[in-house]
């Protein structure tokens, strides 16, 4: 095996290793994101305190349940907001007259400062609401993971479409117009062709290790199926761009 031969394998296989790990770190960053925004949105809630001489707490219940942007309602009473903070406090609490109100834990459909919003609006409009506390940082924080998840998926799809686009292309230019010499090029072209192959698999088999080995579980999550796909057709992509630029003669 000439030096020339080898030199063309070590081209294809560092150009599929790289293409693979790069396109395979994009669609981690975008699969993570999502999942961070779905941990934010499952920690968000709204804590609706009632008034201390509401008489029947079931009846604000029902109608905070009615409201449409609400997905979920929890009722404490007073007796047991006052169990909660004290094991929250790790204090024992004096008996006698209890300063805490009923509550709602309530979580809602979509999380933006527009339905939070509507949505504290209608539950203010229930008689007995004495106060509606809700973490606004957790909030803010949700809308600026979402924009970038939002962004970030639009500039993959933008590149992955362009990138695909152009390959076709190139690929239907050289079909139509020298159907021989692109046949001799993937002839000629075997043993870069099997380095390419080598880099894509030996970059999969290294986004698996990362995973097992670095990234803890609960944290990060691992690529579907369905991604590695994508991650493997790219690889072999960059490899028949390289046949397609005629490096091999």
């Amino acid at each position: 095996m000439n030096k020339k031969i080898i030199k063309s394998m070590a081209h294809y296989f560092v150009l599929s290793f790289i293409i693979t790990m790069l396109v395979s770190f994009i669609v981690f960053v975008k699969i993570n994101t999502l999942f961070y925004e779905n941990e934010l949105i499952q920690r968000f809630e709204m804590i609706v305190f009632l008034d201390k001489d509401v008489p029947a707490p079931e009846v604000a219940g029902e109608k905070i349940r009615s409201i449409k942007s609400i997905k979920t309602v929890a009722y404490y009473s007073r007796e047991q907001v006052k169990e909660k903070f004290a094991e929250v406090k790790n204090e024992v609490l004096i008996a006698g007259e209890n300063p805490f109100p009923d509550t709602f834990n309530v979580q809602l459909y979509v999380i933006d400062t527009f339905y939070v919003e509507d949505t504290i609006n209608q539950i203010n409009a229930i008689n007995g609401i004495s106060e509606i506390k809700y973490d606004a940082g957790l909030l803010s924080l949700v809308e600026k993971v979402r924009a970038f998840s939002f962004y970030a998926d639009v500039m993959i799809k933008i590149v992955l479409i362009a990138y695909f686009v152009i390959l076709l292309f190139f690929f239907l230019s050289e079909f139509m117009h020298n159907k021989k010499e692109l046949l001799k090029r993937v002839v000629g072209a075997h043993f870069s062709i099997y380095a390419g192959l080598s880099g894509i698999a030996i970059a999969v088999f290294v986004i698996i290790l990362l995973k097992k080995l670095i990234l803890p579980g609960n944290v990060f999550i691992g690529l579907p199926l369905k991604w590695y796909f994508l991650i493997v057709l790219t690889g072999l992509s960059s490899v028949l761009m390289e046949l397609l630029h005629g490096k091999e003669k």
